[in-house]
């Protein structure tokens, strides 16, 4: 009784060859791998199992179906039944199962309001001048638009630092398309200003550069458990011209 199979594990394609060999006592098993003699042993009961090996990482099962010699060698990989003369390819390990992705809900609260980032003085001093003057300025600034998550509720240990990190892209990607401005975009805001001044006076003139800041909490569903989080972005640029009138000295 023999058998033959074609095996296709990691490293490539290789010959099983199994063969019973009859004795005058009993008979002897003989496997073979490309060749190789893997198992040689006595064979005192041809039934059911007859052995089993491990081979190039995998696990092989050697038996009989039916009876005696009237049945056929079969040879198993794995726990996988390999056709006779056929091709069995090792199952590819089952992927871990991703971790639950968090759901968004809805927003629970938002605020809109402005902050100060700078402020410049340009003094004007005509206080011996009998006539009014001007003088033009160019004031330009940069600012960065900015996404912060408050983390101070342990939200990281919470969902995970992977899952934090895909809600904070989720939250950068909806907000920023929301306001048109880009988290993590330069913004640089350039004016030309026109400065005066009247006859035997002093003023400050104050650029008083802002930004707009947004606030909120955006609740979403880490599997069944439900997690805010709150955030704040600071984005945009504008500035503001303000006078100080100065008391004039006699």
């Amino acid at each position: 009784m023999t058998g033959d199979w074609a095996i296709t594990v990691e490293d490539g394609t290789h010959a099983v060859h199994a063969d019973i060999i009859s004795g005058l006592l009993n008979a002897k098993l003989k496997i073979t791998w490309d060749g190789e003699v893997l198992v040689f042993s006595p064979l005192y009961l041809l039934l059911g199992d007859l052995t089993s090996f491990q081979h190039n990482g995998h696990a092989f099962v050697l038996r009989v179906r039916g009876w005696g010699k009237l049945g056929s060698l079969v040879l198993t990989m794995d726990g996988v039944e390999i056709p006779q003369g056929g091709r069995a390819v090792p199952a590819r390990p089952t992927a871990a199962p991703a971790a639950a992705a968090a759901q968004f809900v809805k927003e629970l609260s938002v605020s809109e309001s402005e902050e100060i980032v700078g402020t410049e003085e340009y003094p004007l001093d005509n206080r011996f001048g009998d006539q009014a003057f001007s003088t033009i300025r160019q004031v330009s600034r940069e600012s960065t638009n900015e996404l912060s998550l408050d983390t101070s509720s342990q939200l990281c240990g919470k969902v995970g630092i992977e899952l934090f990190s895909v809600i904070k892209a989720e939250i950068e990607a909806q907000v920023s398309e929301q306001l048109g401005q880009k988290i993590g975009q330069k913004v640089t805001e350039s004016q030309t200003l026109n400065f005066a001044v009247g006859p035997h006076a002093t003023v400050v003139y104050q650029v008083v550069w802002k930004r707009r800041v947004r606030s909120g909490e955006r609740l979403y569903l880490s599997g069944s458990e439900a997690v805010t989080v709150p955030y704040r972005i600071n984005y945009g640029l504008s500035c503001e011209v303000r006078t100080v009138a100065q008391p004039v000295s006699h």
